[in-house]
């Protein structure tokens, strides 16, 4: 690799054959990722805040939207409740001008609109227009969970989480299931945690007890944990592994070693093709 970019390819999938299969011993199609990430769920919202009528432009528009997003938006517990509060929770929207030209809202003319009441939130825009955002606030993140929603075909992260801890041996597959760790910007939504561990936890009962939600407690405690930093957890991760590796350069090897005992042991390539034993190759 040069600048991040693979410049030979065959040595590249050589280094993943040794990394995955003789050094982490897994297979890499039993890792699974999804499309759908924080950049995601703001191009979701701007497409639902166009239906309440905000014309919104996605690139344009996105570090606003996204600003509202972190503001406002919440993962629903239970969607269907949600929804149902929204339905349920709203009031008569009415307003008129009086001889002054001022705007006055009422409930005696002129209706205008239903507002939901609990969900409704107001944002104020940079140029001081005013938006009002609902059910939106909970649909955006929702396509974290159901990825069907910005047409993508494949499981939510739920789903993704349980697959992948089933698909470890059985003797690890308890310990993993009480240690979830969540980290990133799109968990730092209010009630991530809670609904994670609640899907987990009916997958669990649905696949695994048959049904049964009386062993649940008794068989597996799923937990997930959610600690105050997780937004940026893997740079501070790497952070501090690197800190501690300038205060002891003993644990990883120097570039003298890596050319003469490591390299050639770890990825056989015939060494007039190999950069690090061209004529031109730096030593230091």
């Amino acid at each position: 690799m040069h600048d991040g970019l693979i410049t030979h390819w065959g040595r590249m999938e050589r280094v993943w054959e040794r990394t995955f299969e003789h050094e982490l011993k897994i297979n890499p199609t039993d890792c699974k990722c999804s499309d759908v990430g924080g950049a995601a769920v703001t191009a979701h919202l701007v497409d639902l805040l166009k239906r309440r009528g905000y014309n919104f432009n996605a690139a344009r528009d996105a570090e606003l939207v996204r600003e509202v997003k972190e503001k406002l938006c919440y993962t629903a517990v239970n969607v269907d409740k949600e929804m149902k509060l929204a339905s349920e929770t709203t009031c008569i929207v009415m307003s008129y001008t009086l001889p002054d030209g001022n705007n006055k809202v009422g409930t005696d003319r002129f209706m205008l609109a239903r507002e939901t009441t609990c969900i409704m939130k107001s944002y104020t825009l940079p140029d001081g227009r005013i938006i009002k955002i609902g059910t939106e606030r909970f649909m955006a993140p929702e396509s974290l969970f159901t990825p069907s929603l910005v047409d993508q075909q494949r499981p939510g992260i739920a789903d993704m989480a349980f697959s992948s801890i089933n698909k470890m041996s059985m003797d690890n597959r308890r310990c993993l299931y009480e240690n979830v760790l969540v980290s990133g910007g799109s968990t730092m939504f209010l009630g991530f945690p809670t609904r994670l561990q609640n899907e987990l936890g009916s997958l669990y009962c649905k696949h695994i007890l048959k049904g049964d939600e009386s062993k649940l407690g008794s068989k597996v405690k799923i937990n997930v944990s959610d600690p105050p930093n997780r937004a940026n957890m893997v740079f501070r991760g790497g952070s501090a592994l690197g800190a501690i590796m300038k205060a002891k350069p003993e644990i990883y090897p120097s570039f003298i070693q890596f050319k003469t005992e490591i390299y050639p042991s770890f990825i056989q390539v015939p060494r007039e093709y190999s950069p690090l034993f061209s004529k031109n190759s730096m030593s230091i």
